[in-house]
């Protein structure tokens, strides 16, 4: 998910919740709709805790392949 994919997700999440917490009480329907909101907020969540994690071990091979051939560099003739 591209972060404008996710800003535009939460954004509508955070829209929904507006919405339902403006009514005079907490329904039946917006109790569920509360939940739902609150699952799709941590499966975004956790799916950006997982492309973190793969951005992070993606960026550390990276800088082990710079340092590589900076020494390669700076070892040549």
């Amino acid at each position: 998910m591209s972060p404008e994919e996710f800003g535009h997700r939460l954004d509508t999440v955070h829209q929904r919740v507006r919405e339902l917490t403006g009514g005079a009480g907490p329904s039946e329907e917006n109790v569920e709709n509360l939940r739902a909101a609150l699952e799709e907020l941590r499966v975004a969540d956790e799916e950006l805790r997982q492309q973190n994690e793969e951005l992070a071990a993606a960026h550390l091979q990276v800088e082990a392949e710079r340092r590589r051939y900076q020494e390669l560099f700076e070892l040549a003739p």
